[in-house]
């Protein structure tokens, strides 16, 4: 209570020196606005005497005017006086008026143009004044003086319209001055008899919170009073019935409450246990309530007071003998111990809750919590030592029982402590044995870790019966013998699909052992997402497009350009493999791929689906391997393989994780999280920007090729062709890097080319199948299908011979694709000039319908047979007869084909070529067609300009004929008739393979068996060798063996071995090997090509493939091939 005086005193004290301020703050506040009034009402009276001054300036000038209009009409000299007096008055207000407009310098400005007008005005009248009254332009002058007037009228005009705005603007001001003034005084009044009222409420205010406070410490003293009485109710030794019933008992009195009932909480339900002053016996309250239900088993979960007011008169009656009346008013107060409700009490009254009494019973909460909890763990104590005491009884008959077997005992004691010696020699010998165990254990590590290497090497061993089989297979599928009925070439068709599965395991089992065996290593390389991702869409868009499915590709704002520095084939591997489940699991709806930014420079990867989902119990399973979500034997879907299982660990590899959540009947999202750059690398392997020069740069690390199915091949040239119109003209790029192939595509746009990128040769010759481009540039070195044997396909393709091709390689091949048919090789590193030259050439052939051919002949009859063989409205052919004669024509013009008799009158045909050669002109191709004999010399001589050599004899025009329409890239299907069979009838023959003979190393019978049986077919010589020891010494032995199929996993020594010693002899260095390697991996190539290989075909062999690849190296060839 001092404090609070004490408090009031200082205020007021405070109070009093702050109204001293305030006055003498307004009386400096008056005495500043009637200053500002003042100075106001100054400047109107000097605003209204500017405009006085220019009347009066004006009015002087009209007085001059007058005065000697006057005279001129009298010639009186009264009238100059006036005149005179005006001149003098006008040069006085000029003078006022500039001195009072020295604030102004705008108007000073106005000022000086009107004294300019007024003394040209005052000139004119003194010239009037002796002009003589006969002069004939005094009309005139009248004039120009009105002119003059005007212009100093209206200038006056403006000058007092200006003043006029400043006199209007200060008079404003001098009232907004006034109007403040009285404001201020108005205000300062009030704001004194404010305070004045303030200090009267302060004081005031002060006496309250005296009365206020001594209000606080009587309540305060009730609500202890209260919570004492409280505690001495709940102090006792009774029952937890008995204890609610006497708080609801004494809250009722205390608080004037009319009826009560308490809830406790037991076993999850509020049950009732005291209930005062309600209807018992109206049924309709119940014993137990569950929690949330009602605004009892609310307030329980909300855990605070509610109250309710306004309650229905049906709601709950309160009765006594004299009559019966409805409660308006309701209360639950939850009970709380440690922060644990223990019940609610229910209070009901015909008033509501006073301020006091909601606080005191917010008090009581916990007190009473405190004495509910108390009972109940005086209840527990008794009940258990209720079965204390039972357990007592039930012990004492057991000491009984004891103590008869206590004898037992101690003789069983002595027999134990015998047997515990014995245990601790056990014991001794279980130490060593848990030693032997750990030993076991490690070995068995190390046996689980041969076993991975054995699956790893067991998945190739495994391709070698499986190639036997999809070669027989095909074989029967061919069915060259037509003794097939169409129902056994569909078996054959089924084994040969079932084989390509079994081949698709065996890789997923090769890829799982690896991992296993801790043998799989990331390769790292650049890319772009976007890249990424329409490779991905250009793959999967025909298999949903085929299942009525929406592919849909989303990607975050700036991610399309985001480089990425990953294993890009292990990234697209487990891409796949989530897309290949979706559209597999999925009838309807949608597949969609997202890709999105996370923190930390990692990215996600989401694959979802609208399929059947995955069941809750499976989900935890599906990433073991072959595992299905429905186990039945009616299943719908299969397994999921091994893919998902691969896909975790390569996940991990990559620094990443997977992530899956699904919904049964909803569909499932499959979410891959990885860092953009690959973990674990150092600064000298992390991306670094790309060169200037296109440089096609191969991984040393090991990646292993994509194979795709048939089917995804066609699906994947098909969605392709999307975006080719019918007669645009069109370039197939065949290149498996990524960058250097987009780099060409966006330079081939300048050139009018529409770009069509793939990446191995199997999608090339599929789109060659449905669409005939202008022309092709290919890479020889691709995965699966080599450049060189694509190239070999196409030019025994009649619909397809006439195309362009282009090659481009860091390989050595240039001679064999010259001598193929190709138009022009670039060797890599290439630069984008070196490209931009070679579309240029391509656009130039392609562009040109009218080919150029020179026949150099000397015979008359063979000159004029040759062009009637090869003319048409294509070619224009011109005739040359001696070395000479063909020298001159070749430096005049350029021509596209060279057809050369080596046997010329003046000069020999070798000679012509070395003549050739020294001028300083791109030369054509240069077919040879002679009669002679050639020597192996002469041959290798002539390999060297000369693409092609033809033997004349009874085959050789139709040789001649195929050549030539070769290098002038002619469309077959336009030749005449005759000539279309002529060529069909030569290629028909197969004579590139016919009478070759072919050494197979390989030790398995079946590979051994199948490889002869398609060889042999084909009119080959076919040897056997089946290991490398068996393999050199048959090249010892044969020297007519022209050409080795090279498996690599052989006993006694690998194919490895065996070509590093075939290339160590030196008259077999320049044999063809074609290597057969168990899988497409980069590593298994580079090894092949270093030990000595000059090509490779992969596991199971592809029949075309193989034949095409033998006819590219059992091709002449010369010594520089």
């Amino acid at each position: 209570m001092k404090k609070v005086l004490s408090s009031n005193l200082s205020g007021t004290t405070l109070f009093l020196i702050g109204m001293l301020i305030l006055l003498i703050g307004n009386g400096w506040i008056l005495r500043s606005s009637f200053k500002s009034v003042s100075e106001q009402e100054t400047w109107v009276r000097h605003t209204a005497e500017v405009i006085n001054e220019l009347d009066l300036l004006l009015s002087s000038l009209k007085d001059a005017e007058t005065g000697q209009r006057g005279y001129l009409l009298t010639k009186d000299s009264r009238f100059l006086d006036p005149y005179k007096a005006s001149l003098v008055e006008i040069w006085d207000h000029h003078s006022r008026i500039k001195k009072l407009l020295e604030d102004n310098p705008e108007q000073l400005a106005r000022l000086e143009a009107i004294k300019a007008v007024v003394s040209d005005r005052l000139d004119r009248l003194e010239r009037h004044l002796t002009m003589p009254v006969e002069s004939a332009d005094r009309q005139s002058r009248f004039f120009e003086g009105k002119i003059l007037m005007d212009s100093i009228r209206s200038s006056i005009e403006n000058m007092k319209s200006e003043e006029t705005k400043l006199l209007e603007f200060r008079t404003a001001n001098v009232q907004e001055s006034k109007s403040i003034f009285w404001w201020t005084l108005l205000i300062t009044t009030t704001v004194t008899i404010f305070a004045v009222l303030l200090f009267f409420v302060q004081i005031r205010r002060g006496q309250i919170r005296a009365l206020a406070e001594a209000e606080r410490e009587v309540r305060e003293g009730w609500i202890q009073s209260q919570l004492a009485d409280m505690g001495n109710l709940i102090g006792g030794d009774t029952s937890l019935g008995d204890l609610t019933q006497q708080i609801v008992d004494h809250l009722s009195e205390r608080f004037d409450f009319l009826a009560a009932n308490f809830y406790v909480i037991d076993t999850g339900l509020l049950r009732k246990t005291a209930s005062h002053g309600t209807d018992s016996g109206s049924g309709t309250l119940p014993d137990s309530l569950r929690v949330g239900e009602g605004l009892l088993g609310q307030a329980y979960r909300a855990n605070k007071l509610i109250e309710v007011k306004d309650a229905p008169a049906d709601y709950l009656k309160i009765s006594s003998s004299l009559g019966s009346a409805a409660a308006t008013h309701l209360a639950f107060l939850p009970i709380l111990f440690q922060r644990r409700t223990l019940g609610v009490i229910e209070l009901a009254s015909f008033h509501p809750m006073s301020s006091l009494t909601r606080d005191t019973l917010e008090k009581l909460r916990e007190s009473i919590g405190i004495g509910i909890n108390a009972a109940q763990s005086r209840e527990q104590q008794q009940s258990l030592l209720e079965k204390t005491q039972q357990q007592a009884e039930e012990l004492q008959a057991q000491q009984e029982e004891l103590r008869t077997s206590n004898e037992e005992l101690e003789q069983q004691t002595r027999a134990l402590e015998s047997q515990q010696q014995a245990l601790n020699i056990k014991n001794r010998e279980l130490e060593s044995a848990n030693q032997a165990t750990q030993q076991k254990a490690q070995e068995l590590e190390k046996i689980n870790h041969y076993k991975s290497e054995f699956l790893a090497k067991m998945s190739h061993e495994l391709r070698t019966p499986l190639n036997s089989l999809l070669i027989l297979a095909s074989l029967l599928i061919e069915n060259k013998e037509k003794n097939l009925t169409e129902q056994q070439r569909e078996f054959s068709r089924s084994i040969y699909g079932a084989g390509q599965d079994l081949l698709n395991l065996i890789n997923d089992i090769l890829d799982l052992s690896k991992i296993e065996a801790r043998k799989l290593s990331m390769r790292p390389e650049p890319f772009f997402v976007q890249s990424l991702v329409d490779q991905i869409k250009s793959t999967f868009n025909p298999m949903t497009t085929a299942k009525g499915l929406d592919l849909q590709i989303k990607i975050s704002d700036g991610l399309q350009n985001l480089k990425m520095f990953t294993d890009r084939q292990r990234l697209e591997q487990i891409l796949r493999n989530f897309l290949s489940n979706g559209i597999k699991f999925t009838e309807h709806g949608h597949v969609r791929l997202s890709v999105e930014e996370l923190n930390g420079g990692r990215l996600r990867f989401s694959v979802e689906d609208t399929g059947v989902g995955i069941p809750k119990d499976k989900q935890n399973l599906i990433f073991e391997a072959f595992e299905q979500a429905d186990g039945s034997v009616s299943r719908k879907y299969g397994g999921t393989g091994l893919g998902l299982t691969i896909s975790k660990e390569l996940a991990q590899l990559l620094g990443g994780n997977i992530q899956m959540s699904s919904v049964e009947g909803e569909g499932s999202r499959f979410s891959l999280e990885i860092p953009s750059v690959l973990p674990g690398l150092n600064e000298e392997s992390r991306p670094t920007p790309p060169p200037t020069s296109l440089t096609h740069q191969h991984s040393a690390e090991p990646e292993v090729l994509s194979v795709k199915p048939d089917e995804a091949v066609a699906k994947e040239a098909q969605s392709l062709l999307k975006g080719v119109s019918e007669g645009e003209k069109t370039i197939l790029i065949v290149e498996d890097d990524d960058i250097f192939r987009r780099s060409v595509a966006e330079t081939s746009e300048s050139y009018g080319f529409h770009p069509i990128e793939v990446q191995d040769g199997e999608t090339a010759l599929e789109i060659l199948h449905k669409h005939i481009p202008s022309a092709i540039l290919l890479d020889i070195k691709l995965p699966g299908l080599s450049g060189l044997g694509l190239l070999e396909m196409i030019k025994q393709m009649p619909q397809l011979r006439h195309v362009p091709i282009h090659m481009i390689s860091a390989m050595e091949y240039q001679q064999n694709a010259l001598r193929m048919g190709a138009m022009g090789f670039l060797g890599k590193p290439v630069t984008i000039d070196k490209i931009r030259s070679a579309l240029g050439r391509i656009e130039n052939l392609v562009s040109r319908k009218v080919r150029r051919l020179l026949i150099i002949e000397d015979d008359d009859r063979q000159r004029q047979a040759i062009k009637e063989l090869i003319s048409g409205q294509d070619i224009e052919i011109e005739l040359a007869r001696s070395g000479k004669e063909s020298i001159e024509k070749v430096k005049q013009t350029g021509y596209d084909c060279i057809i050369l008799d080596l046997s010329l009158p003046d000069i020999s045909g070798f000679e012509l070529l070395d003549h050739f050669n020294s001028l300083e002109i791109s030369l054509p191709p240069i077919v040879i067609y002679t009669g002679r004999d050639l020597s192996r010399k002469e041959q290798e001589y002539l390999r060297r300009y000369s693409e092609s050599i033809i033997i004349k004899g009874a085959k050789s025009p139709e040789r001649l004929l195929d050549e030539v329409n070769l290098f002038l890239h002619r469309v077959e299907s336009m030749l005449p008739e005759d000539k279309q069979r002529m060529l069909t009838q030569l290629r028909s023959q197969d004579s590139a393979l016919e009478g070759k003979s072919v050494l197979v190393v390989d030790d398995d019978l079946r590979n051994v068996f199948a490889l002869t049986s398609v060889l042999e077919s084909k009119g080959m010589s076919v040897r056997i060798a089946r290991d490398g020891f068996e393999a050199i010494e048959a090249l010892e032995k044969h020297q007519d063996i022209e050409v080795v199929l090279m498996d690599i996993m052989m006993p006694k020594m690998d194919g490895y071995e065996t070509m590093k010693r075939i290339r160590k002899i030196e008259k077999l260095k320049d044999l063809p090997i074609i290597a057969l390697t168990a899988k497409a991996m980069k590593e298994d190539h580079e090894r092949c090509i270093e030990a000595g290989a000059n090509d490779y075909l992969q596991k199971p062999i592809n029949i075309s493939n193989l034949m095409s690849v033998l006819k590219v190296w059992l091709a002449p060839k010369g010594i520089f091939s």
